[in-house]
């Protein structure tokens, strides 16, 4: 009886050794360094580089400047991050994107004024991954 026993236990432990261990978990932030092209209102596109944070708690896009600094999530999943919103006065909507297998990030910010669209601006980055410094 002490055998079936013992292999009863021996079979037991190697099921729980050959169970697959859990994905790590989304982390909270995403720190991205991003560089590519700026154009303005279809002025020759100049070279650009931003540092980006990812807050999925926040659920914000950081990092373009002002006056669109934080930008809210709209989706998130497994491909794609996309974000988008409207500054406070309402003159400025920004939408973009971050392919999460290629890096390529692509935002576009319209200033509005009172008859129409007054400017484009539109970032065409290529991001990886980073680590913040401090």
């Amino acid at each position: 009886m002490a055998l079936i026993a013992q292999i009863a236990l021996m079979s037991m432990l190697l099921v729980l050794v050959a169970q697959p261990t859990a994905q790590a978990a989304e982390p909270t932030t995403l720190t991205l360094e991003c560089a590519g092209t700026l154009t303005v209102n279809n002025l020759p596109p100049v070279s650009a580089s931003k540092g980006i944070i990812v807050d999925f708690t926040e659920r914000t896009v950081k990092g373009f400047g002002t006056p669109f600094d934080k930008v809210e999530v709209s989706s998130v999943n497994e491909a794609l991050i996309t974000f988008g919103g409207r500054n406070r006065d309402g003159g400025l909507t920004t939408q973009g994107s971050i392919d999460r297998v290629t890096g390529d990030l692509e935002a576009m910010g319209t200033l509005w004024g009172p008859h129409g669209i007054v400017g484009v601006m539109v970032y065409l980055l290529k991001c990886k991954p980073t680590q913040r410094m401090f």
